[in-house]
C-alpha cells in the first residue's frame, strides 16, 4: 500500500485560491464558514497538484520515488488522496512491458516513467464543478478505467469497457495509484466505497472483482453449474461470488495442492450438494484445460478423494 500526503503548495497572499486541501485552507483561515468546502474544492479542481509516486524509468527497473504536477481538473474530474492500492498482474504486465502491453506503456506514449496502479482506494480531495456524485471527504475507489465516451452504443448500454475511446487508469502515459494522489478526468469512474467496506480487502474488487463478477452477473442465475478454472486472485473471487448468486460451484485445477481453500470459499453445490472439485490431469504433454476438453480428467464427486 503506498500512502503518502504531498507538500501543499501555497502562497501567503493568494490564501484560500492556492491551498491545495480543505483543511490547508481551514488551517489559513480559521474564520471560514462551515460551507468553505464549496470554496475549497472548486479552487483545487483549477489548480496543478504535486503528486509523489512510485514509478519505473525503464521495464523491468526498480521502482523508484517519483514526483510530478498533475494539471487541473477538468469540469468533470475527481482528485482521490490514496490510501491503499492493489496490486494487479496488469501492473506487472506493464512494468515488464510484455505480454501483449507493451504498446500500452507510459513509454510507448513518449513518457520516461510507467507509474501503475489501478485499485485505488481513498478519499476524495477535489471534484469538478460537473461532478455531483461524490464530494471531498468522501470515500471512493478507482478501477482499471478512466474514461469513455459515454455517448456511443456500447456506454449507452452500460458496457463502457468495449468503448472505441476507453481510457485505462495507468496506461498510455495516465498515472496510476502506486502514489498520494491521483486525479481522474472522468469522474464517471470515481466510485463512492461504503464505509463499512474494509479498504484492503476491498481495492482488488476494482479489477479481478470486476473482471470475474461481469460475466456471473450477466451470463448466469441461481441454480445454474458453474466451473472455475484456475483459483488464483481472480478465480477465489469468482468462487466466492458464484457461490453468493446461488450458483451450483465446481472448482477445477490442474493440481491438489487448492483443494481445501476452494471448497472453503464455497465449491459447496449452493451449500446443500455434495463439495465439488475437478482436477485436470496433464497426459501426453498436453495442456490442463485441454486434458478437459477431451473429458480425460477426473472429479472428486464427494464420496471420497482420490488422490
Amino acid at each position: 500500500y503506498i500512502v503518502g500526503k504531498s507538500k501543499p503548495q501555497r502562497s501567503a497572499a493568494a490564501g484560500i485560491a492556492s491551498a491545495q486541501t480543505i483543511e490547508d485552507a481551514a488551517a489559513a483561515h480559521p474564520q471560514l464558514p462551515q460551507n468553505s468546502k464549496a470554496l475549497t474544492f472548486k479552487s483545487n479542481m483549477a489548480t496543478p497538484r504535486t503528486i509523489n509516486a512510485y514509478a519505473a524509468l525503464g521495464p523491468s527497473k526498480q521502482m523508484v520515488p517519483y514526483t510530478f504536477e498533475a494539471p487541473p481538473l477538468p469540469p468533470a474530474g475527481v482528485e482521490v488522496k490514496v490510501t491503499h492500492c492493489g496490486l494487479c498482474g496488469s501492473d506487472v504486465h506493464l512494468w515488464q512491458s510484455d505480454g501483449g502491453y507493451k504498446d500500452f506503456t507510459a513509454w510507448a506514449a513518449g513518457k520516461d516513467a510507467q507509474i501503475c496502479g489501478h485499485e485505488v482506494i481513498g478519499e476524495v480531495t477535489a471534484v469538478g464543478s460537473a461532478v455531483t456524485h461524490v464530494k471531498p471527504g468522501d470515500r471512493a475507489g478507482v478501477g482499471w478505467q478512466n474514461g469513455a465516451c459515454h455517448n456511443c452504443e456500447w456506454c449507452l448500454r452500460g458496457d463502457e469497457q468495449l468503448c472505441g475511446s476507453v481510457s485505462c487508469t495507468c496506461c498510455e502515459g495516465n498515472e496510476g495509484g502506486f502514489a498520494d494522489y491521483i486525479r481522474v478526468k472522468d469522474g464517471g469512474f470515481v466510485y463512492p466505497i461504503p464505509d463499512a467496506c474494509d479498504a484492503a480487502a476491498t481495492a482488488p474488487l476494482l479489477c479481478g472483482g470486476q473482471t470475474v463478477w461481469t460475466p456471473l452477473r450477466q451470463q448466469t442465475k441461481a441454480g445454474d453449474r458453474v466451473g472455475i478454472l484456475g483459483l488464483g486472485g481472480l478465480g477465489t473471487m469468482a468462487v466466492t461470488f458464484a457461490k453468493a448468486l446461488g450458483c451450483e460451484v465446481t472448482a477445477l485445477s490442474s493440481s491438489d495442492s487448492k483443494k481445501a481453500q476452494a471448497l472453503a470459499l464455497g465449491a459447496t453445490g449452493r451449500g446443500r450438494s455434495r463439495p465439488r472439485w475437478t482436477v485436470w490431469t496433464r497426459r501426453d504433454g498436453r495442456d490442463a484445460d485441454e486434458a478437459g476438453r477431451s473429458g480425460r480428467g477426473r472429479v472428486d464427486d464427494g464420496a471420497g478423494w482420490s488422490g
